[in-house]
């Protein structure tokens, strides 16, 4: 997982300098969203019971499944 965050970054600083180094384009600010802590599996199916149902990871997972959880990924 290491590898691909290094990829990632890798690609845009590639990109941003091959934007300067052009200098057709003046970009003033840049903005950097981030999705640490998601899981990939998280992002394209939902959370996992398992996880949801751990005290370790969810204090109240009762009040959790009552707002968040679906019987699918779709809304």
């Amino acid at each position: 997982m290491k590898k691909l965050k290094y990829s990632i970054l890798l690609f845009i600083s590639f990109g941003c300098l091959a934007v300067m180094v052009n200098g057709q384009l003046k970009t003033e600010n840049v903005i950097l969203i981030t999705l640490d802590g998601f899981r990939w599996q998280e992002v394209f199916t939902g959370a996992d019971r398992l996880l949801v149902g751990n005290k370790k990871f969810v204090t109240d997972s009762a009040k959790l499944v009552s707002r968040f959880w679906r019987t699918t990924p779709e809304l």
